[in-house]
């Protein structure tokens, strides 16, 4: 006898449904951002950049952290974040090492995608890493 596919699918997507909404209901044990039980730390966190790109393409922050973006040698660059979703306030264009002050973030994770112009050996790379914060750390 011959098995649809389609009912493995749709038996499969009612059981993930079902499980998210149990999830939702009684709670996954969520305790704020983590990486393998153990909480993320906040703080300081500096951004290397290289010809290649950055060394952390995605970082958490929580309220007052500071960042900062530390080039090679030779490299120059620009982070550019769109100033109605920025993780710092103002929010300029950031093109020296000075760190920024992270404002306060909101109880939702919040992604703030930005844009890093690298210049190396005379070529200009387009990078779009990602900050994240938020979620009630």
């Amino acid at each position: 006898m011959r098995v649809s596919r389609l009912m493995f699918w749709v038996s499969a997507s009612l059981l993930t449904v079902l499980l998210l909404s149990a999830c939702g209901i009684i709670g996954c044990g969520f305790k704020g951002p983590s990486t393998a039980g153990k909480n993320i730390p906040c703080g300081r966190t500096k951004v290397k950049v290289s010809s290649n790109g950055v060394d952390k393409p995605a970082i958490y922050v929580c309220d007052n952290d500071v960042v900062s973006w530390n080039p090679d040698q030779g490299v120059t660059f620009t982070v550019h974040f769109d100033p109605t979703n920025c993780p710092f306030s103002p929010c300029p264009d950031i093109s020296d090492s000075n760190p920024r002050k992270v404002v306060n973030q909101p109880i939702e994770l919040t992604v703030y995608k930005y844009t890093i112009w690298i210049t190396a050996n005379g070529v200009t790379n387009k990078i779009d890493p990602h900050v994240v914060g938020g979620g009630g750390n």
